[in-house]
């Protein structure tokens, strides 16, 4: 791999790297395996590093795309870019075209669900099936849990605790999954690094923040629900998540036709990173039956 940064652990990301040039700078991406493509799309605060396993699970039958978005793991973090999370489906969508993809599964963690699926109601062709987890496609406003944690996060405080002391990856998220005691503190280190350098966060700031600036494009995506209703869904869903709650659950059922449902009790909110590796063969099942 070049270079690859010294806090990376290679046995547990043994990728190599790939980089797409866009109009604001360089977005790293993994690319593993032959075969449909899988489209892994991370959230916040998070980056490619969250769907390890499953590249190395799945990367045997398919070809295992991950990007970072800009601002996150491995990708440039340049000042001049909004870190809005409909720019980053824009960009999504240019390396999509870039690579040449169709007939995409798409996998999707918080804010990779309306990124990725903002992509999939504008090329409906292009998607062939989804893979769901604690994620959502409609505003929330109105909802305090939500309200709060954007007033709170996405403010001017919160711009200075998370640019200056990386508090999301820090301390929110060890608070986000269901077993704590399991959240092994290698793992964690591979998600505070990215955002290390004081001034790195602008991107995990911004989308916090982005639950109330950007309610009119998620309003916009959600009015185009339909176009999702009978693509084949596999939901993967944390009971223990504080945030996206069964509430969550029921919304997506009520959206997709007739979804396979997998509740897992003991995860909370960051399901990829906690998910047992005996749900690969289910997901497997469910792929090879599409």
């Amino acid at each position: 791999m070049v270079d690859r940064p010294e806090w990376i652990d290679a046995r547990k990301y043994p990728f190599d790297r790939n980089d797409f040039t866009t109009e604001y700078g360089s977005m790293h991406y993994i690319d593993e395996g032959r075969g449909q493509p899988l489209l892994f799309l991370h959230g916040n605060p998070t980056w490619s590093f969250l769907y390890r396993r499953w590249i190395v699970a799945l990367s045997d039958s398919y070809r295992c795309i991950a990007p970072d978005y800009l601002g996150f793991g491995l990708s440039d973090k340049p000042h001049p870019f909004s870190y809005l999370p409909e720019d980053h489906a824009v960009l999504v969508r240019q390396l999509i075209r870039h690579l040449n993809l169709s007939d995409i599964v798409l996998v999707l963690h918080d804010w990779g669900g309306p990124i990725g699926l903002w992509f999939a109601v504008h090329s409906p062709a292009d998607v062939s099936s989804l893979i769901l987890m604690n994620t959502w496609m409609w505003p929330l406003n109105g909802q305090l849990r939500f309200e709060l944690f954007s007033r709170g996060f996405g403010g001017s405080p919160g711009k200075q605790i998370i640019q200056q002391y990386n508090i999301l990856t820090r301390h929110l998220m060890r608070f986000g999954v269901g077993v704590p005691a399991n959240f092994h503190p290698d793992d964690h280190q591979h998600y505070i690094e990215p955002l290390r350098p004081p001034g790195a966060g602008k991107g995990c700031w911004v989308f916090p923040r982005a639950l109330r600036t950007s309610r009119k494009w998620l309003s916009d995506l959600w009015d185009q629900r339909g176009k999702l209703a009978r693509l084949p869904a596999f939901i993967c869903w944390g009971m223990r998540d504080v945030m996206f709650r069964i509430s969550g659950l029921r919304m997506w059922k009520n959206i997709l036709h007739n979804p396979r449902v997998k509740t897992l009790e003991r995860c909370g909110h960051f399901v990829p990173e906690e998910i047992d590796s005996r749900i690969f063969p289910e997901i497997k099942n469910f792929l090879a039956t599409q």
